[in-house]
């Protein structure tokens, strides 16, 4: 009796370990392919990352090559280019909940702001797509079945994003192209104490870029296509007496 306890017990080991290494093998992969979907849902366009390598002993992660697409109807390549973002994970709160991240850190990325003759932008596009996911989030959510498995929370005591290398193209409203680099952009405690789920956490994160370098290139035209938005005004209201 006891040598079969030995062995069921070696055997639970042996499987739990292998489950482990699985996980620790597999870990980059799966956490490059959530960034990918949910990203996706989250922009309402494209994203993909070249690569990702965590280290959990360590404490520390990279995020390589982050392009985030545009939005249909736009000329550029892309909306959004991060070559590495920077991970500092406390280790100790790998296996709890929430997971705390000490900071990321988004260091140079490229933005490209287009307008349309219609006065749309993809990076305002972008944010709205985000806005909408949050505002879905934000009611409340059909009761789930206790079996099912708690969703993952995070927390982010900092996120830094710095050297922001913004091009703008506003030659649709009559206006020109230019580019510059903005001044870094803070955020604390994303997720609060108690954390958040990487989709609430992704959408936090967009909405904070999207609006500071939407705020930034439309400060920039704003001379060159205010009659455009007057006479968009114009129209919006003559609808609606229509």
């Amino acid at each position: 009796m006891k040598k079969i306890i030995l062995i069921a017990a070696v055997i639970v080991v042996l499987g739990l370990a292998g489950a482990v290494y699985y996980f620790l093998t597999q870990l980059n992969i799966i956490v490059e392919r959530q960034i990918e979907k949910i990203g996706s849902q989250i922009t309402g366009t494209k994203v993909s990352v070249s690569s990702v390598d965590i280290k959990l002993r360590k404490g520390s992660g990279a995020i390589n090559g982050l392009v985030i697409a545009n939005p249909p109807g736009y000329k550029s390549d892309y909306a959004f280019r991060m070559d590495t973002i920077l991970l500092d994970i406390d280790p100790k709160s790998v296996l709890k909940d929430p997971i705390v991240i000490d900071e990321v850190l988004i260091d140079s990325p490229v933005a490209v702001c287009e307008f349309t003759e219609t006065v749309k932008s993809n990076i305002l596009e972008i944010q709205n797509n985000a806005r909408s996911g949050k505002k879905k989030a934000s009611t409340p959510a059909p009761k789930k079945d206790k079996k099912e498995e708690k969703p993952i929370h995070i927390r982010i005591k900092k996120l830094t994003i710095k050297g922001v290398a913004l091009t703008y193209d506003a030659e649709a409203l009559g206006g020109k192209k230019g580019s510059e680099t903005l001044p870094p952009i803070y955020k604390t405690n994303i997720g609060g104490t108690r954390g958040a789920t990487p989709e609430e956490i992704g959408e936090e994160i967009i909405i904070a870029l999207t609006g500071k370098i939407a705020q930034a290139a439309l400060e920039k035209q704003a001379d060159k296509y205010k009659d455009k938005l007057k006479e968009k005004a114009e129209k919006e209201i003559k609808k609606l007496f229509d």
